[in-house]
């Protein structure tokens, strides 16, 4: 029994080699996931990735996937990010993509940062692009302390009015920001004594 599994799988490992040589990227993520061979997906990826395709988002997260070991592809990554103008849903969610994928595979936050910070700032211009600051919100968390600098976005007045009369939305605001405050202003209060 084992002797056929064996065969089995030396069959679909030369499968997956032959189609992910061909750059089907499904074929080298498979052949990386059944026999850790790793060469043949950064090179699907990086193919993928100038491709331009509308799998760039899901390339993008391969590439994370493999961490450090896919350093190689920080410069494609980048050069697939969206033009500062584009302020579609889709791009900034596939930047979203790309900016998780660069901290992964460089571990650098600076330019990991600069990329939910974009997007911020060009989901401001679109008013269908909720999604996508909740996408890349939940991206700079990954950054942890690396990600300080987008905490300007969490103090800042990013009130959306979505129903009611919106100076009762404003006040309402304000009350619970108050009261969210309180604890917080007698704790420091009571260390400082």
């Amino acid at each position: 029994m084992s002797e056929l599994l064996d065969r089995a799988r030396a069959v679909a490992v030369s499968f997956l080699r032959e189609r992910a040589g061909q750059g089907v990227v499904p074929a080298a993520k498979a052949l990386y996931d059944l026999a850790g061979e790793i060469a043949p997906l950064p090179r699907c990826l990086e193919q993928e990735l100038q491709g331009g395709a509308g799998q760039l988002g899901d390339a993008a997260r391969m590439a994370g996937v493999l961490g450090l070991r896919g350093v190689a592809l920080a410069p494609v990554l980048r050069e697939a990010l969206s033009s500062p103008e584009d302020e579609t849903t889709p791009a900034l969610d596939k930047d979203t993509e790309v900016a998780e994928a660069l901290w992964c595979v460089t571990a650098e936050a600076d330019e990991a940062v600069a990329v939910p910070d974009s997007v911020f700032c060009r989901a401001g211009r679109n008013p269908w692009s909720r999604w996508s600051v909740v996408r890349a919100s939940r991206t700079a968390t990954l950054f942890g302390f690396a990600g300080r600098p987008l905490a300007v976005l969490a103090d800042g007045d990013a009130r959306v009015v979505r129903s009611g009369v919106e100076d009762r939305i404003i006040d309402q605001d304000d009350a619970f920001r108050s009261r969210a405050q309180a604890p917080l202003t007698a704790f420091t209060d009571a260390t400082a004594r």
